[in-house]
């Protein structure tokens, strides 16, 4: 018996946490930025138009979320500050560039963005994506808990993680405060 609900079933039951469905910009740009924060939003290319939609479901200090744009769209937050975000492709590709480091998300490679460093991403028209959102203190408060003291510095992420590894969870390292 699986614990998780398989990946249709998961998206299924976001769909009744339909936040939006649009073909503004403005009103995606300014609908997304509501849950993760203000950004630069653009569509790349005239022949495109935008049909993006977007589920969240609130958990406390964290959300789920799938986010579709339906168009070759550039996002550029600057830093996520506060947050970090898990971002796994369902369908698509996305370049991701999260400080130094870049890589391309699709369905067997998911990326996670450190707070602290700068982020632009260019999603393809058919990238859809289940993003987890954790705030950053809440997660620093638990690694704090089991290490048994606070930690000495932020933490930051590798920004790839293989889906097709078992535990692919990225590695961690603390940056300097």
């Amino acid at each position: 018996m699986d614990i998780f609900p398989t990946e249709p079933e998961l998206v299924g039951k976001l769909a009744t946490y339909r936040l939006f469905q649009s073909s503004d910009l403005e009103e995606t740009r300014d609908t997304v930025a509501r849950i993760f924060k203000p950004h630069r939003l653009g569509v790349k290319g005239q022949r495109q138009k935008l049909d993006a939609d977007m589920d969240h479901l609130a958990l406390g200090t964290a959300s789920i979320n799938r986010l579709r744009y339906g168009a070759n769209v550039c996002i550029e937050p600057e830093t996520l500050d506060d947050f970090l975000l898990v971002q796994i492709p369902l369908a698509g590709q996305a370049e991701i560039r999260c400080g130094n480091d870049t890589v391309i998300g699709n369905p067997n490679m998911a990326s996670v963005l450190t707070p602290s460093l700068p982020v632009h991403m260019q999603w393809q028209g058919i990238c859809d994506k289940l993003i987890i959102k954790l705030q950053r203190q809440a997660l620093e408060s638990v690694c704090g808990a089991y290490l048994g003291h606070a930690l000495p510095r932020t933490i930051e992420f590798q920004l790839a993680m293989d889906l097709n590894k078992e535990g692919g969870w990225p590695g961690v390292s603390l940056l300097p405060s």
